[in-house]
């Protein structure tokens, strides 16, 4: 079942484990507590663009993200973010050409979006190579999105400005 639900994209690791937590007696509960106990938030990236984002974050100093970390929404649907900044409520998502540029793969982005905005998530994404040939603007960029959050102010400028 659990095999399933990640094909589908519904897993949703944390909602599983506060159900648990809601329901210390519930039958069941050491069983599914055994199968999930291998599950983690995923610690490396799956793509070569995504590994490049990372080491450039890293490289700024910028805070560590989640990686591919599942963000459960109102509904039973969700999303897997490839990078989650969860305190500023920030997704950064590396898009490669491949699969992205597909119509249905770009309108499917656009209205994920869209949801994640309602649900107070701001999700910036960037191509495969504005990482290779940008990577300078693409930190600065992200740096001004942090700052926003950490300011309060949604143009980033600082409070008492």
């Amino acid at each position: 079942m659990i095999d399933r639900a990640e094909i589908l994209r519904i897993f949703d690791l944390v909602a599983l484990h506060d159900v648990l937590d809601r329901h210390p007696g519930a039958r069941g509960r050491r069983t599914l507590t055994a199968i999930i106990a291998g599950y983690a938030e995923p610690t490396v990236t799956r793509s070569g663009a995504e590994e490049r984002m990372l080491s450039l974050i890293d490289a700024a100093g910028l805070p560590r993200p989640r990686l591919n970390a599942w963000i459960g929404l109102d509904g039973g649907a969700g999303y897997e973010a490839d990078f989650l900044l969860e305190a500023e409520r920030l997704i950064v998502e590396v898009d490669g050409r491949a699969y992205h540029a597909r119509r249905r793969a770009f309108a499917q982005d656009r209205r994920r979006d869209r949801r994640l905005a309602l649900a107070g998530f701001e999700t910036r994404r960037y191509g495969a190579s504005e990482l290779r040939s940008e990577p300078g603007r693409v930190v600065a960029e992200l740096r001004i999105f942090l700052s926003r959050h950490a300011s309060g102010d949604p143009r980033g400028r600082s409070r008492g400005e």
